[in-house]
C-alpha cells in the first residue's frame, strides 16, 4: 500500500490525542473518520476541534474557508463500525493492556487486511497487546506529543514484524500531514522521547521533593536556559557546540562526576505521589487558570512552529 492509495483515516478517541490527531490529518488533506464510544466526549472533542481552528483563524494561519473545509472533513461518530471504510487507523485510547488489546481485537475483525493499525501509545510496546493481531506485518506505533495539531514530531516505532512497506507508508502519511516522522528502530518502553523525559522528572522530582528550589523557579531556569537550546538546535548538537576536543573531555569528566550525585530513585517520591494524587498539582491552579495556560501554550507553540518549521505550518 502506498500513501497515495490512503483517503480515509480512522481515528479511536477524541480526548486530549485523539481531537488533536484527527485535526493534523484533516488539515493534512484526508478524510477523517474520528471514532469514540461516548457521545458526551465526542461532543467535547468536536469542540475543541472547533477552538484550535478558531485559533489559526485569529492568529491569521487559516481563513474561515479552510476552518470549514477542515470541519467537513471530521466525521465524527459513536459507530464503531464506520472505521470500516478507513484504509489506516490510529488508536488514542489509554495505555491499559486490557483495552488496547480489545480495541485491537476489534479492528483486525473489522477491517480489510490491507488496513494498517497504529497505536499512540506513550510507553508500551505493540508486542503487549497485539500478540493475536492477524496484520502483524501492518502493525505500528506512530506516537504523538500533546498537543498533536503542533509538535511537528512523531516517533515511528517498528514491532517485530513491521513491514518495511508499512514503515514508508505511515512515514509517507505524516509527511503529508506536515509531521515529522522519528523512526525508532526497536520497540522498547517508552520510545525514546519520554525515556528522556522520566529521567528529566525523576530528577525535577528529587529536587522538588529535597527543596532545592521553588516550583517556579524550578519551571523558570529550565525555561529560560536548556529549554531555549532545545527548541533551537536539540541536545546532541548542543553538545557538540561545548567546544574544541579539551573542552569535550572537561565535559565528559562533568559529567561522570554529576552522574554519580544524580537521582536513581526507582519510585516517585512520597511527597510528589500526595501532591500528584490531591488533584491540586504544583501549581493548584482553577479550571479557568489551566485553559489560560494551555491557550498561552498553544499560541507560544504556534509561534515557535513559525519561527523553527515554517514549511509544516497548516
Amino acid at each position: 500500500m502506498k500513501d497515495s492509495d490512503i483517503k480515509t483515516i480512522g481515528v479511536v478517541g477524541a480526548g486530549t490525542m485523539g481531537h488533536g490527531v484527527a485535526l493534523s490529518y484533516a488539515l493534512g488533506g484526508f478524510q477523517v473518520v474520528m471514532y469514540t464510544r461516548s457521545e458526551k466526549s465526542l461532543d467535547i472533542g468536536i469542540e475543541n476541534i472547533r477552538k484550535t481552528l478558531n485559533m489559526y483563524k485569529v492568529e491569521g494561519v487559516l481563513t474561515q474557508d479552510q476552518c470549514l473545509r477542515t470541519m467537513k472533513a471530521i466525521a465524527p461518530t459513536n459507530n464503531f463500525g464506520d472505521l470500516e471504510k478507513a484504509e489506516f487507523i490510529c488508536e488514542n485510547v489509554l495505555d491499559d493492556i486490557s483495552i488496547k488489546k480489545e480495541v485491537f481485537t476489534k479492528l483486525d475483525m473489522l477491517c480489510s487486511n490491507r488496513t494498517i493499525l497504529a497505536s499512540n501509545t506513550s510507553t508500551l510496546t505493540l508486542n503487549s497487546f497485539t500478540k493475536n493481531v492477524s496484520r502483524q506485518e501492518r502493525l505500528i506505533i506512530t506516537h504523538y506529543f500533546n498537543p498533536p495539531f503542533l509538535i511537528p514530531a512523531v516517533e515511528v516505532v517498528r514491532g517485530v514484524k513491521t513491514s518495511e512497506t508499512t514503515i514508508n507508508t505511515v512515514c509517507e502519511i505524516l509527511s503529508k500531514a506536515k509531521k515529522i516522522p522519528v523512526i525508532i528502530n526497536k520497540e522498547i518502553p517508552g520510545h525514546l522521547v519520554n525515556r528522556v523525559q522520566f529521567a528529566m522528572w525523576r530528577e525535577l522530582y528529587y529536587l522538588y521533593n529535597e527543596g532545592i528550589a521553588s516550583v517556579e523557579d524550578i519551571d523558570c531556569v529550565c525555561r529560560g536556559s536548556f529549554g531555549l537550546r532545545l527548541a533551537a538546535i536539540g541536545p546532541l548538537l548542543t553538545d557538540d557546540m561545548a567546544g574544541t576536543p579539551k573542552w569535550r573531555q572537561l565535559g565528559i569528566e562533568m559529567c561522570n562526576r554529576a552522574f554519580s550525585d544524580l537521582s536513581n530513585e526507582k519510585v516517585v517520591p512520597q511527597k510528589v505521589q500526595e501532591l500528584l494524587l490531591s488533584g491540586k498539582g504544583f501549581y493548584n491552579l482553577e479550571d479557568y487558570q489551566l485553559k489560560e495556560c494551555e491557550d498561552k501554550r498553544n499560541i507560544a507553540l504556534l509561534q515557535q512552529l513559525r519561527l523553527y518549521y515554517p514549511n509544516l505550518m497548516p
